[in-house]
């Protein structure tokens, strides 16, 4: 479940287009990579919607300024047959009914209306978890209109996490700066700090200052959003909610927030435009920035499909055709295979039993997108067997 994605141009730029949190999320299940950012309502739809970011057609995987388009009978491979719709799925089988309607086999209708849930459960659920800052994470994105992190923020100042979101979401340059800087504090070797403070710095007109927050990330590997760390909050938040079982995992990561990677999506954008007009030792610096930042969300732990394509893309922005030959022709391959699996996803949930589906959604949580889905291959095709 992840991010529809438009495939990268021949240079490596990545692509967006504007649509709905419906189309978007919808993918997230497809794919496997469930990254959230699920069908709000009113003024904060219209803004979430261009916050998504984009890096392949068929894939998705793990918003504030642009979101990519996805056409459900373009996302599945045209020549993947999908199982029959069933009706009145029982409780806990709900997840099913959504991933048929997210991929066309049945209309759509109001139960993909996932992504907020009522205050009153939102409520109930931080009553039971007010010490948990994850909890309140989930509880911002699950509310309706724009997330808000200034309570968090005041009740966990030392939690990273928490930083980082209020860094993304708030309006008030004097509030994000603050937040880029606590967030550096309290998590130095973490390049995440580094790469907001960096955009933060180019938007603002910067420069100087972005180059020395460029400079400082080079040192650093861990380029950590803490996803894997919170993600467990949004299923419990289902589970408070009444939602069960496989449909709780799925409702929360469904709805599962990525704000994060449009902006480092951003600062590498906004990396090659200056990489043009700077002099030579300054280039060759936002050269190695760029390719790093690329490399590190290849590398990360989680490994997210969307991550990983998103990195690639980044990456191959910053390569020299001539010189990289070898390394762009490892890209394409490895593009190559995520598409390939991406595109086994959806009639393979379907057709799944309930087992194996867990099975592949607790391997989702806690190895990794790529390895839960190929032993969800592994455990389908020893079943088509004769």
């Amino acid at each position: 479940m992840g991010l529809p994605i438009d495939p990268p141009h021949d240079d490596g730029r990545l692509t967006t287009k504007p649509t709905t949190r419906l189309a978007v999320d919808a993918v997230l299940l497809l794919v496997g990579v469930l990254i959230g950012f699920f069908l709000r309502g009113g003024t904060y739809r219209a803004e979430e919607q261009n916050a998504t970011v984009a890096a392949a057609k068929p894939m998705a995987s793990r918003a504030a300024t642009e979101r990519a388009s996805f056409d459900p009978q373009e996302g599945i491979a045209p020549e993947m047959t999908m199982p029959k719709a069933q009706a009145s799925p029982r409780a806990g089988q709900k997840w099913r009914v959504w991933l048929e309607e997210a991929s066309g086999v049945r209309p759509r209708s109001e139960s993909l209306n996932l992504g907020k849930l009522p205050e009153a459960e939102i409520q109930k659920y931080l009553a039971a978890n007010s010490s948990d800052p994850d909890a309140w994470i989930a509880a911002a994105y699950l509310r309706e209109g724009k997330p808000s992190f200034r309570e968090a923020a005041l009740k966990f100042p030392g939690d990273p996490a928490i930083q980082a979101h209020m860094a993304i979401s708030t309006d008030d340059p004097v509030e994000r700066r603050s937040a880029i800087e606590k967030l550096q504090a309290v998590d130095p070797n973490n390049a995440m700090g580094d790469y907001l403070s960096a955009l933060d710095h180019l938007k603002q007109g910067r420069q100087s200052e972005a180059l020395k927050d460029l400079a400082a990330s080079l040192n650093k590997t861990d380029v950590d959003d803490f996803s894997r760390s919170f993600m467990q909050a949004f299923e419990d938040a289902h589970l408070s909610a009444g939602f069960q079982d496989m449909d709780a995992e799925v409702a929360g990561l469904m709805c599962f927030p990525r704000t994060v990677l449009p902006q480092l999506i951003d600062l590498s954008k906004q990396l090659k435009s200056l990489q043009g007009t700077s002099d030579t030792e300054t280039a060759a610096t936002i050269r190695s920035a760029g390719l790093t930042l690329g490399q590190n969300l290849q590398s990360g732990e989680y490994e997210l499909l969307i991550d990983q394509l998103a990195g690639m893309s980044i990456e191959k922005n910053f390569l020299d055709p001539s010189s990289d030959a070898n390394r762009l022709n490892e890209i394409a391959r490895e593009q190559a295979e995520i598409q390939r699996l991406s595109k086994i996803i959806p009639q393979k949930l379907l057709q799944a039993s309930p087992s194996i589906a867990s099975g592949y959604m607790e391997r989702w949580k806690t190895q990794g997108e790529r390895q839960a889905i190929q032993w969800l291959e592994m455990q389908t095709s020893q079943n088509e067997k004769p």
